[in-house]
């Protein structure tokens, strides 16, 4: 599955298909595209993606943060890793015809050590 996050015709993180921000419903608020009909389970992911993205776009575009802003920045960068991390475990086990739901999120401690 591709995803992208896409708020006031700007994308983050997984580029996918190109959906203009007018044909997406409530325009106004992050939309999220998918290629492909999702799981209960992926739309909560990604549903919990687009809050994350939000609100750290929020702190990124307001006045400059504290210590506490840019602490609650890096959490929101490590959840949002985790969470993308989750889709693509669940994606490759669809893929290889095993359960989906069999996968979960992996500790903060597992994800930040992958290699880029």
């Amino acid at each position: 599955m591709t995803v992208t996050i896409v708020q006031d015709q700007q994308r983050w993180r997984h580029q996918a298909i190109a959906v203009p921000i007018e044909s997406c419903r409530n325009a106004d608020k992050f939309a999220v595209v998918t290629d492909k009909e999702s799981d209960v389970e992926d739309r909560d992911v990604l549903g919990e993606i687009s809050k994350l993205v939000e609100e750290e776009h929020q702190l990124r575009s307001g006045p400059p943060v504290d210590e506490a802003g840019r602490e609650r920045i890096r959490e929101l960068e490590i959840q949002l890793d985790r969470c993308w991390d989750l889709l693509r475990r669940r994606e490759a086990r669809e893929e290889f015809g095993q359960n989906p739901d069999q996968e979960h999120e992996q500790p903060a401690t597992v994800v930040e050590r992958y290699l880029q």
